[in-house]
């Protein structure tokens, strides 16, 4: 069953929110954003993160590269809603 949950963050001094949908699946947790501004969607490297372990959470398509720091704020965010519910 999925589950849906709002994020909020601020960034460049503006707030914003983001809709996620939580899919389980047998080897990781899959997390996709949704409801961003254009803007913010064209800057990351895609709308998807993946959890494999508890408290790890990464873009999917990032290539490996250094988390910029939209990713690291949308990283953080999700990280702190799912520790709330554990």
């Amino acid at each position: 069953m999925a589950r849906i949950f709002t994020i909020h963050f601020d960034h460049e001094g503006a707030g914003h929110s983001a809709l996620v949908t939580v899919r389980q699946t047998p080897f990781a947790t899959e997390y996709n954003l949704s409801m961003l501004s254009e803007e913010l969607q064209e800057a990351l490297p895609s709308t998807r993160v993946l959890s494999s372990r508890p408290g790890q959470f990464a873009f999917l398509d990032s290539n490996g590269g250094k988390p910029t720091r939209l990713m690291q704020q949308l990283l953080q965010s999700i990280s702190e809603h799912v520790s709330t519910l554990a």
